[in-house]
């Protein structure tokens, strides 16, 4: 792996562990009730590893995304992926993989082909 490489993979670990600690922060002051996030960080893995390695996560929605995002900086898809949004009721793309919401994500990538605008 080259050096660039690890320099990327490494800045996206640590803005995917930033990103985690900032709304889990923001949840435990908003609702203190135990989060059921754990379920998010085995697609982050994976999102992790297609772009140090290549290889297509198990995922299909996710592989998908990840393609159509394949030139995209670490820290901007990461942002795609996590950040919520009022039209899928303040959840994040990466929810809406991990929940297998193949309609709202088909829509999403149909917007993408389009630079999402309608």
């Amino acid at each position: 792996m080259s050096t660039e490489w690890q320099v990327a993979l490494a800045a996206l670990i640590f803005a995917a562990g930033c990103v985690l600690i900032v709304r889990w922060m923001s949840r435990r002051l908003a609702d203190p009730a135990p989060a059921e996030d754990d379920h998010l960080l085995p697609l982050l893995r994976s999102v992790i590893e297609h772009r140090a390695t290549g290889a297509d996560p198990e995922n299909e929605l996710l592989s998908r995304v990840l393609e159509k995002h394949r030139d995209d900086e670490p820290v901007v898809l990461l942002d795609i992926l996590t950040a919520p949004d009022t039209a899928w009721e303040d959840r994040s793309l990466l929810e809406l993989i991990a929940a297998g919401d193949a309609e709202r994500v088909q829509r999403y990538l149909a917007q993408q082909e389009r630079d999402g605008f309608p």
